[in-house]
């Protein structure tokens, strides 16, 4: 990232910001279905199981993968808008899947307290 052109940089800039407005746009969404509070919670475990991991493991690599399966759980079918971001992201996971495969999340490394099994 640090090499990357301002082209590029414009671009990641702009996908963040929608990220953001669309992310808020669905907590709304959810809120006036009266959902939220169930989201924000899975999203909280979520975050701690995370977190916990990463502070055992020491190493995290995120894929395209995870980043596109943690978006599916957290988007349910109420309207068109949220039906393309379900569609955007089950092609982020398909994608990085199919061109990276699903390698782990924490790599076992020697100061891993987690047991890997393959």
């Amino acid at each position: 990232m640090a090499g990357w052109p301002l082209s590029l940089w414009l671009l990641f800039d702009t996908l963040a910001v929608l990220l953001i407005v669309l992310t808020a746009s669905v907590y709304f969404d959810y809120k006036r279905a009266g959902i939220a509070k169930r989201y924000l919670i899975f999203t909280s475990f979520t975050l701690i199981w995370f977190l916990t991991n990463s502070a055992l493991n020491k190493t995290v690599h995120v894929h395209h993968y995870s980043i596109g399966m943690l978006a599916v759980a957290m988007l349910a079918y109420q309207n068109d808008k949220v039906t393309v971001l379900h569609g955007l992201a089950n092609g982020v996971m398909i994608e990085g899947a199919s061109r990276w495969g699903y390698d782990p999340i924490w790599p076992q490394s020697s100061k891993s307290l987690l047991i890997y099994i393959p």
